[in-house]
C-alpha cells in the first residue's frame, strides 16, 4: 500500500497534464488511414504492472520528431478506472528486418517512480515494450485502433 498511494497521487496530480490534449489528437490520429510501413500514428491497449498486477487502459500517438529515427509518444493511461495520467517519452526507434525496436526514458517525478525506461518492438500493427522504474516494472501491448469516420 505504500508503493500504491505515491503513485495515486502522481496520476492525480498528472490527470491535467498531457489529457485533455490527447483528445483532440487521438480523434485526428484515429480518422486518418496509417500507413502499412510506419510505426507513426494511433494505438491503444493495456498497460500492466508486473509488480502488482495492476492494468489500465492505454492510448498513445507515435510521431516522428525532425531529429531522425526520434518518435514522440504521447500518452494517456487509466488507473483502477478511476484515475488517469498523462505524458510524454522521446523513443529512438531503429528498423530492424521488418520491425522497428524501441528505447526511451523519462523522468515522471518522485511520486510517480522516478525515471522510467524502456525497450520493445514495433510493427506497423503491434506495440510491445517493457517498462521499469524504481517502484514499478511491467509491460505494454497495444494496436491500432479500429478507425472512425465522421
Amino acid at each position: 500500500m505504500r508503493r500504491v498511494l505515491p503513485i495515486l497521487l502522481g496520476l492525480t496530480l498528472l490527470t491535467g497534464a498531457g489529457c485533455s490534449s490527447l483528445g483532440k489528437k487521438w480523434t485526428d490520429a484515429v480518422v486518418l488511414p496509417t500507413a502499412t510501413n510506419s510505426v507513426a500514428g494511433a494505438w491503444e491497449g493495456i498497460w500492466r504492472s508486473g509488480e502488482n498486477g495492476h492494468t489500465g487502459r492505454l492510448r498513445c500517438i507515435l510521431t516522428p520528431t525532425t531529429t531522425n529515427g526520434v518518435y514522440q509518444a504521447q500518452f494517456h493511461a487509466t488507473f483502477w478506472k478511476l484515475f488517469s495520467a498523462g505524458y510524454k517519452v522521446n523513443f529512438t526507434i531503429q528498423p530492424t528486418n521488418g520491425y522497428w525496436l524501441l528505447s526511451g526514458e523519462q523522468n515522471l517525478g518522485g511520486l510517480m517512480g522516478g525515471v522510467y525506461k524502456y525497450d520493445g518492438k514495433v510493427t506497423p500493427t503491434e506495440f510491445k515494450a517493457n517498462y521499469k522504474s524504481s517502484m514499478d516494472q511491467g509491460i505494454f501491448e497495444m494496436s491500432r485502433p479500429k478507425p472512425v469516420t465522421h
